[in-house]
């Protein structure tokens, strides 16, 4: 990035002109020690903008100048598409776990997906809402017959005996993704990750499923939390998405894995929506609604899940 090398840290580094200065949230709902460590190391290998230092509630990155986040119609321009998916390849295929932090991100222990759904379902099942009308959405909603759906999801839906698991960013919305101008650089613009608190080992198919759910956004408030799925990439810019992403994993994008690869990813699309709609739920426990209706934007999400999952049985 433009003025401060993506291998920087905080060991070997001069001060930066510019920081950003992160802080936390999502009280209970990420261990942000083994974040910040993972982070450290993402930045060393040059996947992440530059770490310089941890305090009490947020820690100091790096500042990407000549930057800024994508919006959502954006994520369906050709050219931001496939930098992002070959961002993502990278990820996915050249980043190395430290062996500190293997206990953390094992590759042989259970996806990150199914840790995640058990943790936010139960934390979900015993929330306390902030007024009566909060409370009373949140028990209009199915969460009492989700573990059944997970193991539906399990037996019937996501490949989880082939797919392919790796470090995963786990939320490739618009707003973590910065598209960007180096100073001495007149081409096209560059693409760089950012915000990786959800990071973890998973499946790749399920990371590029988050991204492509993503497309609908919802997460703005001039959106009034509430989806568009009518702006789901189309089949074309899925298939250069993927075509993109195996080659820059230093497989072959042919027909056939391309084809194996969206195969894989529509079973996740599901398994997805349940994630962000208990997220959205434990949220609006712990922050209200008054910003953001996170219980509209969760009750979208599920009853988006249990709409798909009806066409899934049809197509069957």
């Amino acid at each position: 990035v433009s003025g401060i090398p993506k291998s920087t840290n905080s060991a070997t580094s001069s001060l930066p002109e510019s920081v950003l200065l992160r802080i936390f949230g999502g009280h209970g709902m990420i261990d942000r020690d083994v974040e910040t460590s993972t982070y450290a190391a993402l930045a060393q290998q040059g996947i992440a903008l530059p770490y310089y230092g941890r305090f009490g509630n947020g820690r100091l990155e790096g500042w990407c100048p000549n930057s800024r986040h994508l919006q959502v119609r954006e994520l369906s321009q050709r050219q931001f598409s496939l930098g992002i998916a070959r961002a993502t390849a990278r990820l996915h295929s050249q980043f190395v776990i430290p062996p500190e932090l293997q206990q953390h991100h094992n590759p042989h222990a259970t996806p990150t997906l199914w840790t995640q759904l058990e943790s936010w379902l139960e934390q979900a099942l015993v929330s306390s809402f902030q007024n009566e009308y909060d409370t009373k959405r949140a028990a209009a909603l199915p969460l009492a017959q989700l573990k059944e759906e997970f193991m539906w999801l399990k037996q019937h839906v996501c490949n989880t005996t082939t797919a392919k698991v790796a470090f995963c960013h786990n939320d490739l919305l618009a707003a973590n993704v910065l598209r960007y101008r180096e100073d001495d650089d007149d081409g096209e613009e560059k693409i760089q990750l950012i915000d990786f608190e959800y990071g973890g080992m998973n499946y790749a198919a399920y990371d590029i499923a988050n991204h492509f759910n993503e497309f609908a956004g919802g997460t703005n408030v001039e959106d009034n939390a509430t989806p568009d799925y009518s702006l789901f990439p189309s089949p074309q810019l899925q298939h250069d998405f993927c075509q993109a992403y195996l080659e820059e994993c230093g497989g072959n994008g042919t027909t056939t894995t391309v084809q194996e690869l969206l195969v894989e990813i529509k079973g996740f699309v599901l398994a997805n929506h349940l994630v962000w709609g208990l997220w959205a739920i434990n949220q609006a426990a712990t922050e209200g609604c008054q910003g953001f209706d996170y219980l509209h934007y969760g009750s979208c999400r599920i009853n988006r899940y249990f709409l798909e999952k009806q066409e899934w049985e049809s197509s069957r």
